[in-house]
């Protein structure tokens, strides 16, 4: 019953989050982030289809659903660096290519490790590769904070609630993941149940952060980015060429 509970208040949570995110316009500000919470959503739904009417089939195509579920979180953390560095896209673009970049590289070395241990591919491979991405996602956003403390970079209420939201969900899961690799299913159960009320956690967190649009905090740069710092270096060059010029009267 607790599971059921669950279960539905998730796919409650996640369609009112879509149903506002869809009024408030905010679809086009994070399309990869709700473009996640819609992937989600529909494969809750699907999931809760198969463990009621073909519950042996459940397990496999939880896995098989989870190993999308990787690639879909890396587009949120790419998106939070997107959001969050707007105004130095210089940074943002290098954040970005150095973030797939890892990504791949992480990849490919639990198919390289799959491929020298004549391995098929298997639910703890599917494991080991969800917690490695994991681990790249999390370290990723730490250093965006990092950023963000060390330049004193605000960043809006709604950015402040997916980068916390995910972030604990991605400390969560790392955990679980790390868990469920040592011990198997002895923990699984355990796990499951510390994930799911962590996601429903963070669904409502979602949920009261982004239920209205919030203005991107202005920052200390200037508007108009690069050129504008261009600009008013060069004129304060002039006026103490002018202040130079004047005391050596020249």
């Amino acid at each position: 019953m607790v599971a059921l509970f669950v279960w539905l208040a998730g796919i409650v949570l996640e369609g009112a989050l879509l149903y506002r995110g869809w009024r408030a316009s905010q679809f086009c500000k994070f399309p990869l982030f709700y473009s996640y919470i819609g992937l989600v959503f529909l494969q809750s739904i699907f999931l809760y289809v198969v463990g009621t009417y073909y519950p042996p089939s459940y397990a496999d195509v939880y896995w098989a659903l989870e190993f999308v579920d990787v690639f879909a979180g890396c587009g949120v953390v790419l998106e939070i660096y997107r959001v969050g560095l707007q105004e130095f896209p210089g940074a943002a673009r290098l954040a970005r290519n150095g973030l797939l970049l890892v990504f791949f590289l992480t990849i490919g070395r639990v198919l390289l490790a799959a491929q020298e241990g004549s391995q098929n591919w298997s639910t703890m491979m599917t494991i080991q590769l969800e917690r490695d991405m994991r681990f790249v996602e999390i370290a990723a956003l730490l250093t965006l904070l990092v950023l963000f403390l060390c330049y004193a970079i605000p960043i809006s209420r709604n950015l402040r609630g997916i980068l916390f939201g995910y972030g604990l969900f991605l400390g969560i899961n790392i955990l679980n993941l790390t868990l469920m690799r040592r011990f198997g299913a002895d923990v699984q159960a355990l796990a499951s149940y510390v994930q799911s009320f962590t996601y429903i956690f963070v669904l409502g967190v979602w949920t009261v952060l982004l239920w209205s649009p919030s203005l991107q905090t202005a920052s200390g740069a200037p508007a108009d980015g690069y050129q504008g710092i261009l600009e008013e270096t060069n004129s304060r060059l002039g006026k103490t060429r002018s202040f130079v010029r004047g005391a050596l009267g020249l």
